[in-house]
């Protein structure tokens, strides 16, 4: 959706007596002004039509792309010394996402399960999990964490399903008491 104000691109609408003023002194300056008014209102027409996400003609959102059925996520599964196992998925985890918000930690996520390389991979796993433990007390008594790159399905209904996928990134052990 665009909104123009009419009268400010064509100038047909009531002139205050300064515009009035100011056009009959200067002309050139009010064409002038429509032609620049114009081309603004052209790129931007532009920026929406081709995709253009460049500043400072972009257009939010842009509904470019379709949503995939299904995502990668991460998902630390914490071996308790009394042997229980729990899982924390960072993008579920009510404490990171208040302390970091949903964006961020989409973007901790996306670091780790889309690096090429898999010591890469890793070395980001690991590295969450230490930022995921200061809010995870699950994370902080594990003995052992396994460390799984998930791909899930996407559907809200779907979310408490298990994943379609799963592979292991790294595993973690405590060393010390």
């Amino acid at each position: 959706t665009v909104f123009i104000k009419t009268e400010w691109f064509t100038r047909s609408g009531e002139a205050s007596p300064v515009d009035r003023e100011s056009e009959q002194h200067q002309p050139h300056r009010s064409r002038k002004a429509r032609r620049v008014r114009g081309i603004l209102i052209a790129a931007a027409l532009t920026a929406g039509i081709f995709l253009v996400d460049s500043w400072p003609f972009a257009v939010y959102p842009t509904f470019a792309g379709v949503a995939e059925p299904r995502a990668w996520t991460l998902t630390f599964e914490a071996v308790m010394p009394d042997g229980r196992t729990m899982e924390v998925r960072p993008w579920r985890s009510t404490a990171m996402r208040s302390r970091f918000g949903n964006s961020r930690v989409a973007g901790f996520v996306s670091q780790v399960v889309w690096a090429q390389d898999s010591l890469q991979r890793r070395t980001k796993a690991e590295a969450l999990l230490q930022i995921a433990a200061i809010d995870e007390p699950d994370l902080r008594e594990a003995g052992c964490v396994r460390i799984f790159r998930d791909l899930v399905d996407v559907h809200p209904s779907r979310w408490m399903d298990g994943p379609v996928r799963r592979e292991l990134v790294a595993i973690w052990k405590r060393t010390n008491g």
